[in-house]
């Protein structure tokens, strides 16, 4: 009876994933491997190529260490924080709009409904995520400077931010109702 045990010990072991395997080593290594490389080839670049000496080379330094480690620490964030979440709403989600036995109280809503506040959801996400964007808002700035004021920024960033929102819709309906992309590209290019 020794023998099996040591030899059922034996096998767990084998099966126990490395160091490097298990989080949150995992999410550090991936933070150093994020950084590091750029690093080391923009230090090669400013040494070998260009022979020139770092200029603040602690603040610098310094500014690395803490790029990595922020990295890192977000790594850790995605791990444990949003991509918890991300899989617990995701596998409710459904329940939301239809029948199923694992959860209780579904549907939530009518099909119709649930539609919508997808739909609404999406368009409403992409319309923000948008706005939100530093480079269309300079970009915006720019069309206005070069057209004197007469394409304003707020012009040009709704128009982009309606259309952003317009398509992210049009595919979280194409997800649901799984319809050819030709009936939403055919129109659309016939408008343009």
């Amino acid at each position: 009876m020794r023998a099996a045990e040591i030899k059922m010990a034996a096998e767990l072991a084998a099966n126990q994933p490395q160091w490097f395997e298990v989080t949150p080593w995992t999410e550090v290594i991936l933070g150093v491997r994020a950084i590091i490389p750029l690093v080391v080839f923009l230090a090669i670049i400013l040494f070998v190529v260009l022979r020139e000496k770092m200029k603040n080379a602690f603040i610098t330094n310094y500014g690395i260490v803490l790029a990595v480690a922020g990295m890192c620490v977000f790594n850790l964030g995605l791990t444990y924080g949003l991509a918890k979440l991300g899989d617990q709403s995701g596998g409710l989600i459904a329940g939301a709009f239809t029948s199923i036995d694992a959860i209780a109280a579904s549907p939530l809503y009518a099909v119709s409904v649930g539609v919508g506040i997808a739909a609404l959801f999406a368009w409403i996400l992409g319309l923000c995520s948008t706005l939100a964007e530093p480079a269309l808002n300079a970009l915006g700035m720019t069309v206005q400077n070069l057209t004197n004021g007469a394409f304003k920024k707020s012009m040009l960033m709704g128009a982009v931010a309606f259309g952003v929102a317009t398509g992210i819709m049009l595919g979280v309906l194409k997800l649901i109702f799984d319809f050819h992309i030709m009936y939403i590209l055919v129109p659309g290019y016939a408008m343009g």
